[in-house]
């Protein structure tokens, strides 16, 4: 049996799977929920998904498969969270989760996408995951 890949989502990701039914962030979170991804997350990633869903999916019908989605995730705990992304550093947490997770990374994020191949570190786009 193949292993499943495991993924990092960017909360941009999760946000655009809230609001758009047809795009490649839904169907990474459908993935995630049938089990053929493995979505991984840490302590500090978590937190951020909480406070930005909170808000930006409030009302919204698609949450619930959301919520489901984090609170099934993976929980990583990097030792360290280097500071690897200079124009935004909030999202070196992303950084250190997937490498943490040996998972890919996957952004909609200009600078995230910049720094593919960091210590090994894959970086993709919602439309160029693959699951096994």
């Amino acid at each position: 049996m193949a292993a499943v890949t495991r993924v990092v989502l960017d909360t941009n990701v999760l946000v655009a799977a809230v609001y758009n039914p047809d795009s490649a962030s839904r169907r990474l979170v459908e993935a995630c929920l049938d089990g053929e991804l493995t979505p991984v997350l840490s302590p500090a990633l978590r937190r951020e998904y909480d406070i930005v869903l909170d808000r930006a999916a409030r009302g919204q019908p698609y949450r619930e498969r959301i919520h489901r989605l984090v609170d099934s995730a993976e929980v990583v705990a990097p030792a360290q969270t280097p500071r690897v992304v200079a124009d935004d550093p909030d999202d070196d947490k992303l950084v250190s989760a997937a490498l943490a997770a040996r998972a890919i990374l996957v952004t909609n994020d200009a600078h995230l996408l910049a720094i593919a191949g960091h210590e090994g570190l894959e970086v993709v786009r919602p439309r160029d995951v693959r699951a096994h």
